[in-house]
């Protein structure tokens, strides 16, 4: 006969090898997954990113050039940055993908106009448009036109930014 110290310890050896197969592995695999998903989303931070650094830099140039033509102001310029900053923050935020965007210096009491088109569903539409018409956005929305694709719907967005006004 067994001793019952002999059986207790092969019972507790089947208890932590159960108890591996059952939590550690898939754990593990899930922890796995999530670095991978973690890489992937911080190399796609730095894409965007460089994609922003490439448009200030596109910015800077034509503010160079305007300036130097006697074009446009500075206080223009700036318009026009701020409004695409403000757009590609909201377009990041609600990690839309294949956005197109323009935004160009406004005349008389437009700072800047703004067009945007983007296929997405029907709730990241709402979102930003959402993120796009709150107060603070800097852009007022003239017209949006929704169109349904395969990937989605299109949505296509007018706007422009007005001058701030001294009293």
């Amino acid at each position: 006969m067994k001793s019952p110290i002999l059986l207790a310890a092969a019972l507790l050896a089947l208890l932590a090898l159960a108890l591996h197969s059952a939590v550690t592995r898939p754990a593990r695999r899930e922890a796995g997954a999530l670095l991978g998903e973690q890489d992937k989303l911080r190399h796609d931070l730095g894409r965007q990113r460089l994609r922003l650094v490439a448009l200030e830099t596109d910015e800077a140039s034509r503010r160079l050039a305007l300036d130097r033509l006697g074009g446009v102001g500075t206080g223009a310029s700036e318009a026009v940055t701020d409004v695409r900053r403000s757009l590609l923050a909201s377009i990041d935020r609600l990690a839309l993908d294949g956005a197109q965007m323009s935004v160009r210096p406004g005349r008389g009491a437009t700072a800047a106009t703004v067009s945007l088109s983007v296929t997405a569903t029907l709730d990241e539409l709402v979102a930003l448009s959402e993120a796009l018409a709150r107060p603070g956005s800097g852009i007022a929305l003239h017209r949006a036109r929704l169109s349904p694709t395969a990937g989605g719907v299109l949505v296509e967005i007018e706007g422009a930014s007005l001058r701030e006004t001294k009293p």
